[in-house]
């Protein structure tokens, strides 16, 4: 356990481009914030105010695997771009274990940005979330977290044979936007894209 835990805070500092606080600041806490509460007005404006609560807390659990996955798919194009795959492939460490180890120090950034965008929408949209049974909030932060980690290793393995590991993230986000139902209803979607 102790060499998958240095495993992984060494490829978290090495290959995680945003780790320099203020690029840490603004694009893992700042940009969801900004982006939840534009859509939120935004849905506001079109849909009116009883929608805004479950449309904050949807845009919240959304921006977890928009950052997680361009963190983890940022590694992986790092770890191309910077040459170190080769020693990857010709240690004789365990390659799941380097593998899964990617991963594990971004999963605290899932429920940094839920706690952000929370606070910022109680702080600015004057949002109510005193009936929010917070250990059920808890635990899906958690599975989106986890999924969302797995979800963006599968497309990391993408971004280590193509050029430029940022189509795979916009590949990735546009999915999520569509089929998730955070922005479009799925009952809205034509009957193939809804059952996906």
């Amino acid at each position: 356990m102790r060499n998958f835990v240095t495993q992984a805070y060494y490829s978290y500092r090495g290959l995680f481009s945003w780790l320099p606080w203020p690029s840490y600041i603004s694009t893992v806490v700042l940009g969801p914030v900004f982006s939840i509460i534009m859509f939120t007005l935004v849905g506001r404006f079109a849909l009116g105010p009883n929608v805004v609560q479950p449309y904050v807390l949807g845009l919240v659990a959304q921006s977890i695997p928009f950052i997680l996955s361009g963190g983890i798919m940022n590694c992986f194009g790092n770890e191309r771009y910077g040459a170190n795959l080769t020693t990857v492939y010709a240690s004789r460490g365990n390659r799941t274990v380097v593998f899964f180890s990617r991963q594990l120090f971004h999963i605290p950034n899932g429920f940094v940005i839920v706690a952000a965008g929370l606070f910022f929408s109680w702080l600015f949209l004057h949002l109510d979330f005193s009936r929010v049974n917070w250990q059920a909030r808890a635990l899906t932060v958690l599975a989106i977290t986890i999924s969302s980690c797995a979800a963006a290793a599968l497309f990391g393995n993408l971004t280590i044979v193509m050029n430029d590991w940022v189509l795979m993230y916009r590949i990735f986000a546009g999915v999520l936007i569509v089929l998730t139902g955070v922005i479009i209803p799925i009952s809205s979607l034509p009957a193939p894209l809804a059952v996906v």
